[in-house]
C-alpha cells in the first residue's frame, strides 16, 4: 500500500532544534524523494563549508519507502508496478535539517530559505527563537478562545456520530 498516514497529522517527536540554533521545518506533510535530498546535500554542503566552524544534521531518516508506478500507457491490473525509487515521508512540523556552529542567523538565513524552496512541500528556514514564538502565540490563541465548541470536543463526545467518519491522524 502506499501508506499515506505516514505523512497526515503533525510530528510529535521530531519537531524541536536539539541544537537551539537553525534549520529548516516542514509545514505541511510530503515526501522527500533521493533526489531533494541531493539538491540539500549540494547547496547546504557548499554554504557550510565556507564557515569552516558550521556543520549541518540531517534530522530525517534515509529514503527507506519504496516509490512504486506503472509505465505511462499501460493496461490496468497486472499487479503492483515496479519499484522507481525510494522516499522518506514527513510529517507537518518535522525539522528536516539542521544548522549549527559559529554562525549567525543573518548569514544563514538566504541560502536556508533557497533550500527550504526546493524541496517538494511548504517549508521553512527557522532559528530557536521564531519556533518559541510560534508555540506561544498557539497557546495563547488555545488559551483565550471563547468557542466552548472545539473540534476536540466535538470528536470526544461523539457530536453527529463523527467518530465513524474521523481517523487518529
Amino acid at each position: 500500500t502506499k501508506e499515506m498516514w505516514r505523512m497526515m497529522g503533525e510530528e510529535q517527536v521530531h519537531n524541536d532544534l536539539t541544537l537551539g540554533q537553525y534549520g529548516i521545518v516542514a509545514l505541511t506533510g510530503g515526501m522527500i524523494k533521493h533526489r531533494n535530498f541531493e539538491v540539500l546535500r549540494m547547496s547546504v554542503g557548499r554554504k557550510v563549508n565556507q564557515y569552516k566552524d558550521s556543520f549541518a544534521i540531517y534530522r530525517v531518516d534515509p529514503p527507506y519507502k519504496p516509490l512504486t508506478n506503472h509505465g505511462f500507457g499501460k493496461r490496468m491490473g497486472g499487479g503492483k508496478g515496479s519499484i522507481e525509487g525510494y522516499g522518506t515521508p514527513v510529517r507537518a512540523g518535522r525539522i528536516i535539517l539542521e544548522v549549527g556552529g559559529k554562525v549567525l542567523w543573518d548569514e544563514v538565513r538566504p541560502w536556508l530559505f533557497q533550500a527550504a524552496k526546493t524541496l517538494p512541500f511548504p517549508a521553512m528556514a527557522v532559528n530557536a527563537e521564531m519556533i518559541q514564538k510560534f508555540r506561544e502565540e498557539e497557546a495563547r490563541l488555545t488559551e483565550t478562545n471563547l468557542n466552548p465548541i472545539s473540534y476536540e470536543w466535538i470528536v470526544r463526545n461523539n457530536i453527529m456520530n463523527c467518530q465513524q467518519y474521523v481517523s487518529e491522524y
